[in-house]
């Protein structure tokens, strides 16, 4: 994992710079990138469901999903890998 602080105190490394140096891993950048398009798919459901009248519940029954799992994602709350 990426030195985060390159001996510095932390008063001395601003956030956009540990940010930028912590994102330098590819193990967090990737995790970084798969929450950023987890946070879109979950607002672009929410969107689309509501655009069409339908309730978590009644998305839960077309697709197979538990409403929880629907509104843990509407909500940014997943932890469930993409692949699944």
């Amino acid at each position: 994992m990426a030195r985060i602080t390159h001996g510095k105190t932390h008063s001395e490394v601003s956030a956009a710079q540990f940010e930028a140096e912590l994102l330098t891993d590819p193990e967090v950048k990737f995790g970084f990138d798969n929450y950023a398009m987890l946070k879109e798919i979950g607002a672009f459901l929410r969107s689309m469901r509501k655009d069409v009248n339908l309730s978590q519940e009644g998305l839960g029954s077309a697709s197979g999903v538990d409403q929880a799992e629907i509104s843990r994602l509407e909500r940014d709350e997943m932890e469930r890998d993409l692949r699944s």
